[in-house]
């Protein structure tokens, strides 16, 4: 998978890109997956591909547009294709509302990329979400500082570790010794733990 995905998708950019280049034009179209901005929809490894696919199309878009080539990353929903047979649930099984086939996936990529669209999400019909999502992930990256941002003091004995039935009691352990550092996924609350020694649950 990452093989295919990831390093086969690569190899084909980096043997064409030379010559659009040279020759002043050129366009690169990506075929990725929504899954690369919902990684928890599959399986860790197909997602993870997905999300390569999307940060190198923005990687090259931001090499190569100045250089007359364009670049779009397409990030279709469920398509009607082999892949769900071979991967053990055919797409007939899947509710019809969901799957897109071949023929409307690619016209509507194609639609994307005349009208300019860096990133096409053929099945988003809004989008404003879109413009809103990429909004918020370019200010969180331009906020980041080299300052530490401050982190809430937990309780002594208090729930650590993943919410839920599987948090841990951490006994002994004063709140000046423990920083939480919260990852949010979903409604799972992910919690690093670093105490003042150096250590590391």
């Amino acid at each position: 998978m990452i093989a295919l995905n990831s390093i086969a998708l690569t190899r084909l950019t980096y043997a064409a890109a030379p010559a659009f280049v040279k020759r002043g034009t050129g366009t690169i179209i990506n075929i990725g997956s929504v899954v690369g901005i919902s990684p928890e929809t599959l399986n860790g490894v197909y997602g993870a591909t997905k999300a390569y696919v999307l940060a190198f199309s923005h990687s090259l878009h931001h090499e190569l547009a100045d250089k007359g080539i364009r670049v779009q990353a397409v990030l279709p929903g469920a398509t009607a294709t082999d892949m769900w047979e071979i991967a053990g649930l055919p797409w007939q099984k899947l509710p019809p509302s969901t799957v897109m086939s071949v023929e409307d996936m690619v016209d509507a990529a194609l639609v994307g990329l005349d009208q300019g669209e860096l990133v096409t999400i053929p099945g988003l019909h809004d989008g404003d979400e879109w413009t809103r999502f990429e909004a918020a992930r370019r200010a969180i990256s331009r906020r980041a500082s080299a300052v530490p941002s401050p982190r809430p003091l937990q309780e002594p004995g208090a729930k650590v570790g993943i919410t839920g039935s599987n948090a841990r009691v951490l006994p002994n352990v004063s709140a000046a010794s423990v920083r939480i550092r919260h990852v949010r996924a979903r409604n799972t609350t992910l919690a690093r733990v670093s105490y003042a020694r150096g250590g590391a649950l």
